[in-house]
């Protein structure tokens, strides 16, 4: 009979991990949103297919970063 106790601390682990990596992506996605919007604003605001050109920004960060994780 496995150490239920072991299992326990395990699955907590696991969850503590898991919330880990997503609270580090929410926060990092915050960030990015904010600096998006600003240029958005600030360098963009009369060019409206650079402006549209910023939103694709986030797949190809999304993307370096998946492959980085393996």
């Amino acid at each position: 009979m496995p150490d239920w106790s072991r299992i326990g601390r395990l699955l907590d682990f696991c969850a503590a991990y898991y919330t880990t990596q997503i609270v580090r992506c929410a926060a990092f996605s915050f960030l990015l949103l904010g600096l998006v919007m600003l240029a958005r604003k600030m360098l963009f605001s009369r060019r409206t297919f650079l402006r549209g050109l910023l939103w694709p920004s986030f797949l190809l960060i999304s993307q370096k970063r998946q492959v980085t994780d393996r």
